[in-house]
């Protein structure tokens, strides 16, 4: 039993480590998603944030996240842990799930509200985490978290295990929180039309 549990823990440490020498060396050319004029941001989203003001407090000052090892350690376990600790379900017929940050069921959306907000509560800056909604390859809307960071805009993603670099993913991006006030969206560019925010992965 102990020599399976230290092989377990040295093969966590390897692909840890494996990781983050794979986002360290990221390209930093056009490294930030480049964004267009404003959006609305979705109803459900604006429900929460009358639930929780403390959440979507507005800042002036945007920050950046500096990518060094502690804080891709950090990323990878939020996104690792989280995703083993909600039971996927997808939105009953009709309508949607409430936004939660603390759910143990649901959909992308309480995926990426419990990561934003265990993040927050280790001391990351509001505007660093933001909401992004994007088509994945099945045609389905899906919300991310993306961190940006000074090596670029970083991917939580419950269809994932591992941070993934932004244009990695075979994803179509379509808007996103704004870091200056969570409450303002921003499309991305190129543009995609926003077809739904009913988000049902």
């Amino acid at each position: 039993m102990t020599i399976a549990v230290s092989k377990t823990f040295h093969l966590v440490c390897a692909v840890l480590l494996c990781a983050c020498v794979a986002l360290l060396a990221a390209p930093a050319c056009d490294a930030h998603m480049t964004i267009g004029e404003n959006t609305l941001a979705p109803d459900a989203f604006t429900a929460f944030c009358l639930r929780k003001p403390e959440r979507c407090a507005s800042s002036d000052h945007v920050q950046q996240i500096t990518l060094d090892n502690d804080k891709l350690q950090q990323l990878i376990r939020v996104n690792i842990a989280v995703n083993r600790a909600i039971t996927p379900q997808s939105n009953p017929p009709g309508r949607e799930l409430p936004w939660r940050e603390h759910a143990k069921i649901g959909n992308c959306v309480q995926y990426v509200l419990a990561k934003r907000s265990q993040l927050l509560d280790l001391g990351f800056p509001s505007s660093a985490l933001l909401l992004v909604v994007a088509t994945i390859p099945s045609g389905e809307d899906h919300l991310v978290l993306i961190v940006v960071t000074d090596r670029g805009d970083y991917v939580l993603d419950n269809l994932r295990a591992n941070v993934v670099y932004w244009r990695k993913l075979f994803y179509r991006w379509v808007d996103r929180s704004s870091p200056k006030n969570p409450l303002l969206w921003q499309a991305i560019t190129p543009g995609f039309e926003t077809s739904s925010y009913s988000l049902i992965n």
